[in-house]
Parts: C-alpha cells; structure tokens; sequence
C-alpha cells in the first residue's frame, strides 16, 4: 500500500510546474508518462468501477487541446483569467455509464469577479463500451453564473450535440484515484490527472 501511495506522489510532483499542461517541456512530458504509467500498473486490467469515478475531480493535468488552448490564451491575454477546472461524475450505483459535467470558472479583470466570474459548463452523457473504455452520447454546453462586479446575471444559453450520430467517438478512461480533503469545499474534491 505504501507503493501505491508513493508512485502517486510520484504523479503530483511530475505534473507540478507545468501549468495543468500548459507548459509543459518533453522532459515533463516524459516524467508524467512515467509517472501515470507507474500508477496504472496497479489497477491494470481491471475493469473500470463507475462508483469510483463518481464524484468532483480537480483538474491537475491535462493533454486536452481546448483546455491547455484555455490556459495558453490567459498568459496572451491578462485580462482572462482562468480558474479552477473540474470534472463532476454522475455514476454511483450504475455500472452502464452516466454523465460528467465539465466546469471552467474563469474571469475578466476589471469587469467581473476575480477567477470565478463566469462558469461555463459541459455536460455529457456517457455509457460504458469496455472495461476501460466510455463512448460520449451526448453533449450540451452551456454560460452559467455570470459575477459581474455590479451583481449576478443568469444566462441560459445552451449548445446540444448529439455524439451517438459519429460513430467511432470514445473516450478512453485512465483514472487515478489521489483524494485530499480541502477545507474550503463543503464536499470530498478528488483529484485527477487527466491525459486525452
């Protein structure tokens, strides 16, 4: 057990510095590869539990070119501001799937609250097609919350598309399971490296 806590520590320190992946060198890159092959090692092979994914995850890493896009145009941009990054999953007591939703809270200096001004949301439907492995079925996105510095606005815009009509569009799941209680949450944050 100690093993498995050390080749996780081993992961938290590979991603730090590289700005959620955003910056990130070939060096860095290598390390992370390592060091979330170290971590799989341990669950290899086993079929994925949908009740362990369940929950909110803190982004830490990603390879995900619309995120890492994200967080490069904040350094372009210093008004934009970026956030914090989730994922929450919808799933506990299923073993065919459920939905994750995406959170990006950003912001505008000057115009609206400090890195949490505005949310904007995608929410997916997804279904198990392997152990390892979930198929997107569906996804809307959406402008939450808005904090101007003058109050709230609420929008309603929502983009669907309706990914069961692209065959061939899967996601595979490499999950690790690092898990810290943060006392400014009023729930457990689970935190995850995220390599697409």
């Amino acid at each position: 057990m100690q093993e498995v806590e050390k080749v996780k520590m081993d992961l938290l320190r590979a991603v730090m510095d590289t700005k959620r992946g955003a910056q990130v060198t070939t060096e860095q890159r290598a390390a992370v590869e390592d060091a979330m092959m170290g971590v799989e090692k341990y669950n290899a092979g086993t079929p994925l539990v949908l009740d362990q994914l369940h929950g909110t995850w803190l982004l830490q890493y990603t390879t995900a070119s619309e995120i890492v896009s994200l967080i490069q145009a904040a350094d372009q941009f210093p008004l934009l501001q970026v956030g914090q990054l989730y994922q929450c999953f919808d799933c506990q007591g299923r073993t065919d799937g459920g939905t994750v939703e995406n959170i990006v809270r950003w912001s505008v200096s000057g115009l609206l609250q400090k890195n949490e001004g505005a949310t904007f949301n995608v929410v997916a439907k997804f279904a198990m097609v392997g152990p390892r492995i979930i198929v997107i079925q569906k996804v809307e996105a959406r402008l939450g919350e808005v904090k101007s510095r003058i109050g709230v606005i609420h929008c309603s815009s929502t983009f669907t598309s309706n990914f069961h009509q692209l065959p061939g569009v899967l996601l595979r799941i490499s999950l690790v399971t690092m898990s810290f209680d943060i006392n400014q949450f009023h729930s457990h944050v689970h935190f995850v490296v995220v390599i697409s």
